[in-house]
Formats: C-alpha cells, structure tokens, sequence
C-alpha cells in the first residue's frame, strides 16, 4: 500500500520529523534552566577542493613490517589447519617487540 500522507522530507504527519543537513539550524539543544529549547548552531567544516588535497603529500604512516604492515593498520593471517599460524603471530609479536 503506498502512504500518499507523507509531508515534508517524507515525514508522515504526527511522527518523527526527518531533518537534512540544511536544518541544523533549526535543531533544539537540550532544555535550558526554563525548560525552553534553545536553537543549537551546528558548524560545517569548510569545503576544501579536491586538486589541492591530491596535489599535496599526504603523511606516510609508520611501517612496522616493511610493506606490509602500518601502525594502526590491520592483518589477517590465513591457512589451513597446523600452518602454522600462531607460530608465525607469535614470531611477528616478539619481532615487533624488539624493534
């Protein structure tokens, strides 16, 4: 059945109201000390062009194991069954360790 009672945004009359990101401005902030909502400024980052963001280097993250791990970054060991794959976790754990 198609709800031909939808209003604004695609909001049905009398339920939760949808908002985009042009109504940040209009969103209430909690109650204040009368009870009132106060209007809540929502600031957006400024639009940066993309040629300037590929032109510039970006910051190379720090290579634990050269070519294949980063700091912060994350690696999946797989193999069949007594691959050992512990073993090689734990090789690389006490390696990462030293260094």
């Amino acid at each position: 059945m198609v709800d031909n009672q939808k209003g604004v945004n695609g909001a049905v009359p009398g339920g939760p109201r949808l908002i985009d990101a042009w109504d940040f401005d209009r969103i209430p902030s909690p109650t204040g000390d009368a009870g009132e909502a106060k209007p809540c400024k929502v600031s957006l980052p400024p639009i940066e062009d993309a040629a300037t963001l590929i032109a510039e280097p970006g910051e190379q993250p720090v290579e634990l194991v050269k070519g294949v791990l980063h700091a912060g970054g994350k690696m999946v060991i797989g193999g069949g069954s007594k691959s050992f794959k512990t073993w090689l976790l734990s090789d690389l754990a006490l390696a990462l360790k030293e260094a």
